[in-house]
């Protein structure tokens, strides 16, 4: 009977065992359905997102160029004296470098405490535009976009595009101040290498002079286009390729380390060449470029062989890329609007002075103030002192002597009714006399009304003179660089854009007592028609 029971109630539980089955397939296919659906939306959201953030970075690049044009334009005129264009290359590297970590600006949140630092460096930028201090607003280009990043998107996504904005820095002028030291270095080297290959070579300064024949280590012999441009490939490899910090540092500085050996290596060859061939031979006669990029050639490879070498030995941390939150809004309207705002505000600031792009209405002219009762003036074309202040781009000038009976005074007067980049008033271009006609003994400030520098001068043709300057920047008069570049500033913010250098000189003995003397003398009577005569022609463009 039990039996029976149990046989008889087999096909109803394995009919609810079944129905439980497919119950729970049911719902195994609807969830399976369900994340599905889930994974693809948020795999739409995500690509979404990413575009969105690359599309806001490129409005905010686009904004820094627009803004900064003054500045940018300068990196643009670097370009074309770069070969092969490495200057674009290296922009676009940048760009896409920025590109990579998309889902890290998806992911980032507004930073309201980088507004502040924004306009700060909004503002610095301002002052060394007005300065025209190029090398500074180099410098701050890659910042502006940076902190305009960390503004917008927060510091973990600044901190990501840090080393795409460092990048930056080779395809700007401010790359090529390395050329100096680089000069000099090559010069030491290759005198150094000319005598331990036992050729007879005298090197005078620039110039290494062997029997056959006279080489000059010109400003391209210093190897900065090498050095840049080994700078670029292994700061990229490193960056792409390792983690470790301390092997980024080393692979960069072997990569420096063999751009200027394989320079030296040129120079040196070309030399050797040159004495073994009688100045005969093709590299000699014609072009070397193609065995220095031989030569750099030969470098990468062995920068190549030294990266891998630094990969293998380092366990790659394969973090995945970073994920874009669920609720992320790329799109911040008010973010974008307000650092968009707080960037442009230094440029719209230096748009209204009106100083910007201001033209001379007429070319301004000097004219020599009279002279003060007991002296005489002469004419220009009885001076034969032959000192002259080498300075560069002045809009007029004008060079009198005054004479009071057995002194003399020599003045120089040059005007810069507007400066702008390579037409300045302080430069380091600028100098107070030609230092292939003079040579500058000593300097001193002094602590005079209007305050001055006085310097001693050796002509090296003989005869020594006592000069004394100072600045007239905006109505304003110093004696310092630095105090005529901050009295520019404000000058070209405040319409008072004209300056000009006041130079006064008089022969000397072996003290230059007398000269001195003379030179009080005729300052205190005459340093306020002088001052006078820089500005005379603002006076005449503001009268009806």
């Amino acid at each position: 009977m039990t039996s029976w029971s149990v046989t008889a109630c087999l096909p109803r539980l394995w009919a609810d065992d079944l129905e439980m089955i497919q119950s729970m397939a049911s719902t195994v296919r609807d969830r399976a359905v369900e994340s599905a659906h889930q994974h693809s939306g948020s795999v739409y959201s995500a690509r979404r997102a990413d575009i969105a953030a690359s599309c806001v970075l490129a409005v905010i690049a686009v904004a820094t160029v627009f803004f900064y044009w003054p500045s940018w334009l300068h990196v643009g005129a670097f370009f074309p004296s770069w070969e092969h264009m490495a200057g674009r290359t290296i922009l676009l590297i940048s760009a896409w470098l920025a590109w990579r970590e998309r889902s890290t600006l998806a992911a980032g949140q507004a930073f309201w405490p980088g507004i502040p630092v924004l306009l700060a460096l909004g503002v610095l930028w301002l002052i060394a535009l007005a300065a025209d201090v190029l090398n500074v607003q180099m410098l701050l280009l890659p910042l502006l976009l940076l902190t305009a990043v960390l503004a917008y998107f927060g510091p973990k996504a600044a901190q990501a595009l840090v080393f795409p904005a460092a990048y930056l820095y080779l395809a700007m002028p401010i790359a090529m101040l390395v050329q100096a030291p680089l000069h000099a270095l090559t010069t030491r080297v290759t005198s150094f290498l000319a005598y331990l290959s036992g050729i007879p070579a005298l090197v005078e300064g620039n110039f290494v002079t062997i029997p056959a024949g006279r080489f000059e280590i010109a400003d391209g012999c210093a190897g900065q286009g090498y050095f840049i441009y080994a700078a670029a490939v292994a700061s990229l490899y490193a960056y792409l390729r390792l983690d470790s910090w301390p092997r980024r540092v080393l692979l960069v500085a072997v990569g420096l380390v063999l751009a200027m050996v394989m320079n030296w290596i040129r120079v040196i060859s070309v030399i050797l060449i040159g004495h073994y061939s009688d100045m005969q031979h093709y590299v000699v006669r014609v072009e070397h470029e193609s065995l220095g990029w031989s030569l750099y050639a030969v470098a990468m490879v062995i920068l190549f062989w030294v990266g891998t070498r630094l990969e293998s030995e380092e366990k790659k941390s394969g973090e995945p890329p970073e994920s874009v939150p669920a609720g992320a809004k790329p799109l911040r309207p008010v973010a974008l609007v307000v650092t968009l705002a707080v960037l442009g505000a230094a440029p719209a600031i230096w748009a209204m002075t009106g100083t910007a792009g201001a033209a001379l209405a007429r070319a301004p002219s000097l004219a020599a103030p009279p002279p003060p009762p007991g002296w005489s003036l002469e004419t220009q074309e009885s001076l034969a002192s032959g000192w002259r202040p080498a300075y560069s781009g002045a809009d007029s000038e004008v060079n009198v002597r005054y004479r009071s009976d057995e002194a003399e005074i020599d003045v120089w007067l040059m005007l810069y009714a507007t400066q702008s980049q390579g037409k300045e008033l302080v430069s380091g271009e600028n100098e107070i006399a030609h230092t292939g006609t003079w040579s500058i003994d000593s300097r001193r400030r002094l602590s005079s009304d209007p305050p001055m520098n006085e310097a001693i001068l050796t002509s090296l043709s003989g005869g020594t003179r006592v000069v004394r300057w100072w600045y007239e920047v905006g109505g304003w008069n110093t004696a310092g660089p630095i105090g005529a570049k901050l009295r520019q500033v404000a000058g070209r913010l405040t319409g008072r854009p004209e300056a000009g250098l006041v130079a006064l000189s008089a022969p000397c003995d072996s003290d230059c007592v007398e000269a001195r003397d003379r030179l009080d003398r005729f300052s205190g009577a005459a340093s306020g028609a002088l001052r006078a005569a820089i500005y005379a022609y603002r006076f005449e463009e503001e009268k009806p």
